[in-house]
């Protein structure tokens, strides 16, 4: 089985007992359908309304694609153009230089390790002891996330 999280939701959303038409109606339903809608209506008020994209970033927990555009819409809004290209260009610096160290000093250097514990594998009989929620790098991983919430607001 692959050891990257997006190949297991594909490959379990194929594997359900559902028709395979169905999955794909549903697929082009919510990845074309809902998503160009959604970002029909986000261009359209963004043209009045500038903060509405990172705003709206924050208010879904900051998935990636809304932090790469709302951060440069935030910089371009409130720096110059030098400003803009000195932060860009150092932020993929410190990226860069944080997945290296990441991916050097992982326990499990190609897949998601302990970080995204299986709840499926919990057995309730033994309470919290063994639970995979008891995990000291998940509640880390969610911290982190959480911090990039509140440091956006």
């Amino acid at each position: 089985m692959d050891c990257q999280p997006y190949g297991r939701n594909w490959s379990f959303l194929w594997n359900v007992s559902i028709p395979k038409w169905a999955i794909l109606l549903l697929i082009i339903f919510f990845f074309v359908g809902v998503w160009v809608l959604m970002f029909y209506i986000l261009t359209s008020l963004s043209k009045t309304h500038t903060w509405l994209l990172p705003v709206f970033a924050v208010g879904l927990g900051a998935p990636r694609w809304c932090q790469g555009v709302g951060l440069g819409m935030i910089l371009l809004q409130t720096l110059s153009r030098l400003h803009v290209c000195s932060a860009l260009a150092l932020a993929q610096v410190i990226g860069s230089i944080c997945v290296m160290a990441a991916r050097a000093t992982a326990s499990n250097r190609i897949g998601p390790g302990s970080v995204f514990p299986d709840v499926g594998t919990w057995d309730f009989s033994h309470g919290l002891k063994g639970s995979p929620m008891a995990s000291a790098p998940f509640w880390l991983a969610l911290t982190c996330q959480t911090v990039i919430v509140l440091g956006y607001f």
